[in-house]
């Protein structure tokens, strides 16, 4: 099959679903925890899967109104044929 031929049979698509869940444990403020997954299929070739990982701990400071967070990300992906470099 072509290189155009191919190309026009890709659909690619994300699936990214999280879960969050916030509570007040501190004096300090809101605290948050999230973990999501997310699934790619065909993002740069047709065949292409990648499955990630993350999770997020995060802590409002209320007296100053800061933010602060921390997060973990872990990435797995296959590509599809015998050479991926040659695809960069």
């Amino acid at each position: 099959m072509s290189g155009v031929a191919a190309a026009a049979r890709r659909t690619p698509y994300n699936i990214n679903p999280a879960i969050f869940y916030t509570a007040k444990w501190t004096e300090l403020g809101p605290t948050g925890i999230e973990y999501a997954y997310q699934f790619s299929n065909e993002i740069s070739a047709v065949g292409d899967e990648g499955h990630g990982h993350s999770a997020m701990l995060t802590q409002v400071l209320a007296n100053t109104g800061t933010d602060t967070f921390v997060t973990f990300r872990y990435f797995d992906v296959n590509r599809a044929g015998a050479d991926p470099e040659a695809r960069w």
